[in-house]
């Protein structure tokens, strides 16, 4: 909502989780620790979708209690998991689009649209054929694959059908061609034979 309030997208920088919600006591707001990692990944994959904004995502330390926290001692690695990176990869592809997000009561999936792909995200739960709104339009219609579950997703002009895998998060995109090319001019500025 801050973007409601006169915030513009590029100055915020969502969090689904951070060290003063993870690490602080009860009393001093630390509350996510009590929350699945998932939970947290599924917040932080429509985070990621977001056009403009930045998402961070943390790696949460061995210890929940701030007091036990050890400098250097090794936390979470779920940073490295495939839903998390494959929301990274949709926000790279995806640079310099537009979003839209939608809430779907019904089938109980948030689902943020860009033009070449979609993050979907189950409210609770896994492995469910979902059908919801291709948020006006946005998205460009045809065949996808979820980076995270293989599963296939139909985009029409009004709608997303497929079914999100277990750990209730979906990416679609249409990947970009990011291998770098590299080329070489002799010293004499002529072009090296290909053969």
């Amino acid at each position: 909502n801050w973007t409601n309030k006169g915030v513009s997208a590029g100055k915020i920088v969502y969090m689904s989780d951070t060290h003063d919600t993870y690490s602080n006591d009860e009393g001093e707001g630390g509350w996510t620790k009590f929350i699945d990692q998932n939970i947290v990944d599924r917040s932080y994959a429509l985070e990621a979708a977001r056009a403009d904004a930045s998402a961070l995502y943390f790696s949460r330390p061995s210890q929940t209690a701030k007091t036990s926290i050890m400098q250097g001692q090794k936390g979470s690695t779920h940073f490295t998991s495939k839903e998390v990176a494959a929301a990274n990869h949709l926000h790279n592809a995806c640079i310099g689009q537009k979003d839209a997000y939608y809430g779907d009561e019904s089938a109980k999936v948030d689902v943020v649209c860009r033009e070449t792909g979609a993050v979907l995200v189950l409210a609770s739960g896994s492995d469910k054929e979902v059908t919801t709104k291709n948020v006006n339009g946005l998205t460009k219609p045809g065949t996808y694959v979820d980076e995270v579950s293989g599963n296939t997703f139909t985009v029409t002009s009004s709608t997303i059908t497929g079914k999100i895998g277990s750990t209730g998060i979906a990416v679609i995109y249409e990947a970009i061609d990011d291998k770098p090319s590299v080329s070489a001019d002799k010293a004499d500025g002529s072009k090296f034979d290909d053969t």
